[in-house]
């Protein structure tokens, strides 16, 4: 004898399930900031998802009787049903874009992602949930949209159903023999479950490569912060003579006039000896690098006076 499944236990086991599920993704990022107090953080993010998935709930309370009202086969229904929980998820993510969810949370810092990548991101990561919740409850889904007049049947059959008979009218046999029933409810479900395990990682993937970028950006700002309060590029040069010198030169009338200008002597022979030293500066997490120098600067000189310069002008 078949249980009884009802509009209120599909709803409220897919609703469960989804919060239990976003419970446990947003968990672990807050944890991250977060080392304490980690019971009563997990029981408010479970508290908060109920909360904020209560205008979902009550769409699938009103969605779900109309669909099984209709004619069409209970796979039908059940991919409306996804395709609803996906549109349902579409308002939290422009919700989310539009007070910049990312941005000050996680440890993104002021550079966290933009406007659309943002609400993407809430939307794969809720819908990754409630896809997840809708699969785990497709036995109590398949005998509700079969209005509990089917035969019992497995999770592994209902799963058969829902996919193996959508697409074999689509598939190319070949000479092969086709492979037996349970060898192809076994791949299935293991390709269910592989996909739905890559979609589910994506998500911290993606928040972890933002946190990697926002961090070098940081240390980044850290090094030039630190080094602009140490010393910022030198010039050295070697030693030099500046000799006075009076040249003359005609202006516009045609009439010589004298101005004062300098020689520039370098030396003949240049010796230059330095010794660098670095020291590590710690600034939060990060360390920067700076350097100490002793340099010193030995030439000599030999005087060889331009051809066309006057030695009596010569200061």
């Amino acid at each position: 004898m078949n249980k009884k499944y009802t509009a209120a236990s599909v709803v409220l086991r897919i609703w469960l399930l989804t919060a239990c599920l976003f419970t446990i993704v947003g968990f672990v990022f807050v944890l991250q900031e977060v080392d304490s107090y980690a019971g009563m953080i997990l029981l408010g993010t479970f508290c908060a998802a109920l909360a904020g998935s209560t205008p979902v709930l009550v769409a699938l309370f009103i969605f779900l009787p109309l669909l099984n009202r209709s004619r069409l086969s209970w796979r039908m229904k059940f991919q409306a049903l996804l395709l609803l929980q996906l549109l349902l998820t579409v308002p939290y993510g422009i919700a989310a874009a539009g007070i910049g969810m990312f941005k000050y949370q996680f440890g993104f810092g002021s550079d966290g992602p933009g406007f659309f990548a943002t609400m993407c991101l809430v939307i794969l990561m809720l819908f990754t949930c409630a896809l997840l919740a809708s699969f785990i409850s497709l036995r109590p889904s398949y005998y509700y949209f079969n209005k509990n007049t089917t035969l019992p049947a497995s999770y592994a059959n209902v799963l058969h159903q829902l996919f193996f008979n959508h697409f074999k009218t689509t598939t190319m046999y070949t000479e092969q023999p086709p492979l037996p029933a349970s060898t192809n409810n076994k791949i299935l479900i293991k390709g269910l479950v592989t996909g739905a395990l890559i979609l589910l990682m994506l998500i911290p993937t993606i928040f972890i490569s933002n946190l990697v970028e926002e961090r070098e950006a940081r240390q980044k700002e850290v090094v030039k912060e630190v080094s602009s309060k140490w010393a910022t590029a030198q010039t050295l040069s070697a030693p030099f003579l500046v000799v006075p010198y009076t040249d003359t030169f005609l202006n516009s009338d045609g009439k010589s006039v004298a101005t004062k200008t300098n020689l520039i002597l370098l030396a003949n022979d240049l010796v230059v000896n330095g010794k660098i030293i670095p020291e590590q500066r710690p600034r939060s997490i990060y360390k920067v690098l700076l350097y100490k120098t002793d340099i010193d600067f030995t030439g000599s000189f030999k005087v060889d006076w331009p051809a066309d310069v006057q030695l009596s002008r010569i200061d």
